[in-house]
C-alpha cells in the first residue's frame, strides 16, 4: 500500500508568505542521512528525480513513498537551507478513516498509521510473546490461567483449586495450595514460621473429671502462638483443705517463681509462689467453681486473673504473674500440698 506525503508546506513559502520558486526537496530515511526514493505515482513505479523541484510558485508535486518513515530537507533553488521536517507527516493515498492518520512508530508498534497500530495492538492481544491479556481472559480454569500468565507457574497445573483456597510459596517460584478452613477459623503462621495454616480462634479442650488423683494435666492443644488460656473448674472438691493451684510450664511444669494471691468474701487473702492460687482457704466439704484467665502480656510472661464461686465461702477473687523460659505448652491443676485427692467436679481449658 502506497502512502502520500502531506507536508506541512505543500507550497514552500518564506517568512513573508512569498513562495520559493524552484524550491528543492530531498528525502531521507527518518532519523538518518540515508537517501529515500520517492515516487510520482501511487503504484510506486516511477521515481522522482533527486531532488524533487517545486514549480515557479513554490508548489511541490504529489510525492508517494512506501512504508518507510521519511525525513525531508527543503532548500532554495540555489541550495540555501529552508528547513527540515522529520518525521514527515504522511497519509495513505488509497485508504480511508484511521489508516489516513499518521502514527509515531515505536519498538513495540512499528507502524506509520493509526489503523495499522490498532491492528498491531490486537495482534499482541491475540498472542504475542509479551502481551497475554486476551488469552488470559479466555482461560477457563485457575491452573490454565496461571500457566498462561507465566510458564514458571507450571507447578500449579496439578493443583485442583476451589473457592476459598489460599496460594503460598514453599520455595522460590514454587506455589502450594492451602485449602479453605472451616467456619470460624483464622489464618495464622504455623509453629515453625514456614507456612500459613488455619486454626480455631477458640479451642475448647476435652473436659476432665476431677474425681480422683492429686493433679490433672493438659499437655496438648496449646500452640506456641496462644495468647489467652482460660482454666475453668466446675464443682471441684478434694478430700483435704489445701488450696487449689494452677501451674504453667514449657517442657516441664514450673513450680516456683509465681506471684499469686487469692481470697474469698469470707476469708483473708492467701498467697503462693508455687503456682496461681484458685482458692483462698478450702473446706473439704465445699465444691469450688473458679475461672482463671491467663493472658500473655509479652514474650512468655503470663498474667492470671481469678474470679468465681466458693460455695458457702462466697465469691473468689485473685490473680498472679509468672515468666516462663519458653512458650507455654502445658497447664496443671493441683493443690498447694500436692497430696490432697480430688473427689468431685470437672476441669477444662479454653485456648485462643
Amino acid at each position: 500500500m502506497a502512502d502520500i506525503a502531506i507536508q506541512p508546506v505543500w507550497q514552500v513559502l518564506d517568512g513573508n508568505g512569498n513562495p520559493y520558486p524552484g524550491a528543492k526537496a530531498t528525502f531521507y530515511v527518518s532519523g538518518t542521512t540515508t537517501p529515500l526514493t520517492v515516487y510520482t505515482d501511487v503504484g510506486l513505479t516511477v521515481a522522482h528525480a533527486v531532488p524533487v523541484v517545486a514549480n515557479g510558485n513554490g508548489v511541490l508535486p504529489a510525492i508517494y513513498f512506501g512504508g518507510t518513515a521519511a525525513k525531508v530537507v527543503l532548500t532554495t533553488s540555489t541550495g540555501a537551507a529552508i528547513g527540515t521536517v522529520d518525521p514527515l507527516p504522511r497519509s495513505s493515498a488509497t485508504a480511508t478513516g484511521a489508516a489516513q492518520i499518521s502514527f509515531a512508530a515505536t519498538a513495540e508498534l512499528p507502524f506509520l498509521n493509526v489503523q495499522d497500530a490498532i491492528e498491531g495492538v490486537q495482534d499482541n492481544l491475540d498472542g504475542s510473546s509479551s502481551v497475554y491479556s486476551k488469552l488470559l481472559l479466555a482461560e477457563t480454569t485457575a491452573s490454565a490461567w496461571l500457566t498462561r500468565l507465566d510458564p514458571s507457574l507450571n507447578s500449579l497445573a496439578g493443583l485442583s483449586l476451589v473457592a476459598g483456597d489460599v496460594l503460598y510459596a514453599t520455595a522460590a517460584d514454587t506455589l502450594q495450595r492451602l485449602g479453605i478452613g472451616t467456619a470460624g477459623q483464622l489464618l495464622r503462621v504455623n509453629s515453625g514460621a514456614t507456612a500459613p495454616e488455619w486454626a480455631a480462634h477458640l479451642t475448647l479442650s476435652t473436659s476432665v473429671a476431677t474425681t480422683s488423683g492429686t493433679s490433672i494435666d493438659f499437655t496438648t492443644g496449646i500452640p506456641a502462638s496462644a495468647t489467652r488460656v482460660t482454666v475453668m473448674l466446675a464443682g471441684v472438691s478434694t478430700n483435704g483443705t489445701a488450696n487449689l493451684l494452677v501451674q504453667l510450664g514449657n517442657g516441664s511444669f514450673v513450680t516456683t517463681g509465681y506471684t499469686s494471691a487469692a481470697h474469698t468474701s469470707t476469708n483473708a487473702p492467701q498467697s503462693s509462689t508455687a503456682g496461681m492460687l484458685l482458692t483462698g482457704g478450702v473446706s473439704a466439704a465445699l465444691a469450688y467453681s473458679p475461672i482463671l484467665t491467663l493472658i500473655r502480656i509479652t514474650g512468655n510472661q503470663w498474667l492470671g486473673g481469678l474470679s468465681g464461686h466458693a460455695g458457702a465461702n462466697g465469691a473468689l477473687y485473685g490473680g498472679g504473674l509468672i515468666s516462663l523460659g519458653g512458650a507455654l505448652d502445658r497447664i496443671r491443676l493441683t493443690t498447694t500440698n500436692g497430696t490432697d485427692t480430688f473427689d468431685a467436679g470437672a476441669v477444662n481449658i479454653l485456648v485462643e
